[in-house]
């Protein structure tokens, strides 16, 4: 039943990728809405082969349930099976999900964001979230070129959970810039300029280094934070409502850069925040898309991240 439902999502997409041929008479979302929907079948059957399959060979899974991204199929299907097999804690729940807004790019690329909902099997909610993935179309067939979906704060969550994990893997030190080196101290600039915003708690200077119609998608927020003013906003927002941030460091570095055409760089890494004790208050990984500017500098498409979620 799996592969027949698989085959007909795969018949209705590839027909769907034909008729976007034309742009000005197709809208990405429909495209991303069958991927997402074979997605969504491969998960509820737990077959890790098959959701892997729907990744682009070079694809990376940056997701709140790990430490470090799944990078290239053979790791994403390791992550996917973690996710999916019977001694994971989602075992027993479904997963749903649904589009906010869909964009497409040169180069057959469309960028994506949305929600997404774990219940168990009394259809009680246990996890809530957003995504923001970066699509491809190669050859009338769509494939993911990077899934970033992280779940949203618990804010009665134990905040001492972050220093308690046994397998606590250490920051990598060296980034991976596959082909995008022209690129990458640009990439470093906005990642530091970022992380000055949070450090001397400026919303403004956190906002500009989004594009000016930038989406942020965090798990601090409970809703996408779409354009600079938003961004600003919420950053503000968060960092008055949260007094204790202000002796609070946050660290970014990235792990991978790929410039996917001649404008936009997937780039994907890990943060942490420290106190003023030096002690790791939090963690987690980011997968954002950059627009490389006039001048060579970059800034963010859209930014996707969150703190790490061992679910239990």
């Amino acid at each position: 039943m799996k592969r027949t439902l698989a085959a007909i999502a795969i018949a209705v997409m590839t027909f769907s990728l034909a008729a976007c041929s034309d742009k000005t008479k197709t809208s990405p979302r429909p495209m991303v809405q069958e991927q997402l929907d074979m997605f969504l079948v491969e998960w509820s059957e737990r077959d890790p082969d098959g959701a892997s399959e729907l990744f682009a060979i070079e694809g990376v899974r940056v997701v709140s349930g790990d430490q470090l991204p799944a990078a290239g199929r053979e790791q994403i299907k390791r992550s996917l099976a973690k996710g999916m097999g019977d001694s994971s804690p989602h075992d027993g729940t479904t997963l749903e999900a649904s589009i906010d807004q869909a964009r497409e790019y040169p180069g057959g690329i469309i960028v994506a964001d949305g929600r997404f909902t774990v219940t168990d099997a009394d259809g009680k909610q246990v996890m809530t979230g957003k995504w923001g993935n970066v699509h491809r179309m190669v050859n009338g067939r769509m494939e993911v070129i990077m899934e970033s979906a992280h779940a949203e704060d618990d804010p009665d969550a134990d905040p001492a959970r972050f220093t308690k994990v046994s397998d606590l893997r250490p920051m990598p030190s060296k980034t991976d810039h596959t082909n995008a080196t022209p690129h990458a101290k640009a990439v470093d600039d906005c990642v530091a300029s970022y992380s000055r915003g949070f450090n001397s708690r400026d919303g403004r200077i956190i906002a500009e280094t989004f594009t000016t119609d930038g989406i942020q998608l965090v798990g601090s927020a409970k809703k996408p934070n779409r354009g600079r003013a938003a961004i600003m906003k919420a950053a503000n927002e968060g960092f008055a409502g949260n007094p204790e941030s202000s002796g609070q460091t946050l660290v970014a570095v990235p792990i991978r850069i790929q410039q996917i055409n001649d404008d936009l760089l997937v780039v994907n890494g890990v943060w942490e925040v420290r106190n003023d004790q030096g002690d790791m208050v939090k963690f987690g990984q980011w997968g954002n898309l950059l627009e490389i500017q006039p001048d060579g500098s970059a800034l963010m498409v859209m930014e996707s991240a969150g703190a790490y979620h061992n679910a239990e």
